[in-house]
C-alpha cells in the first residue's frame, strides 16, 4: 500500500501582541488577521496608570478655608493654580502637574523657600489596555515571530507556550 503524507495536526497556540494604544488599533489588526484566516480575540484589561505628579497645596477642611488658602497663595506670589471644588481632592489647590516626579519636587522646594508647603501626589488615571490574543498553529506562530523580529515591526509579539483558553 502507498503511504500518503498526512498533514501534521497541531493544536492552537496563543500568542499576544504588546499593549495596543486603543480599541480602534486592536480592531484594525484583528480585521487584517481575520482576512488572512487567523483567529484572534481582543483582550481588554482595566489598568491604573500614573499620568504624572501634582504639586499641590493640601486640601482644606471646607471651601471657606480653601478660598482663604487661595488668598494666602496669591499673597505669596502664586499666579497659576487650580482649586479643586469637588471630588476626592476637594479643597486642594494644584500649582501644576508634572510628567516627572523630580520636576514636581523642584517646584515644591522653590515654593518652600517662600513659605508655601506643597505635597507631591501621583495623578492616577484609569483606562482600558488592549491586547490581541492570536490563535494559530505553533508553526505559524513561530514564522510570525521570526518575521516580526527581522522587520521593523510596529507591534511587538509575545509567544506563549500554552494552548488557548
Amino acid at each position: 500500500p502507498e503511504k500518503v503524507n498526512q498533514p501534521v495536526v497541531t493544536s492552537d497556540t496563543c500568542f499576544y501582541t504588546a499593549h495596543l494604544n486603543d480599541r480602534k488599533t486592536a480592531v484594525t489588526l484583528q480585521s487584517v488577521l481575520q482576512k488572512n484566516a487567523i483567529r484572534s480575540e481582543i483582550v481588554v484589561e482595566k489598568v491604573v496608570e500614573n499620568a504624572g505628579y501634582w504639586a499641590m497645596y493640601p486640601p482644606a477642611a471646607d471651601m471657606k478655608q480653601a478660598r482663604a488658602n487661595v488668598r494666602f497663595l496669591k499673597d505669596k506670589g502664586v499666579k497659576d493654580y487650580w482649586l479643586f471644588r469637588k471630588g476626592s481632592r476637594k479643597g486642594a489647590i494644584s500649582l501644576g502637574m508634572f510628567k516627572e516626579q523630580r520636576r514636581a519636587e523642584r517646584i515644591k522646594k522653590e515654593w518652600a523657600k517662600r513659605g508655601v508647603e506643597l505635597e507631591i501626589k501621583p495623578h492616577l488615571v484609569r483606562r482600558d489596555r488592549f491586547t490581541l490574543e492570536i490563535r494559530t498553529s505553533r508553526q505559524l506562530a513561530e514564522l510570525i515571530k521570526l518575521a516580526n523580529k527581522s522587520s521593523e515591526a510596529v507591534i511587538e509579539i509575545k509567544l506563549e507556550d500554552n494552548h488557548c483558553n
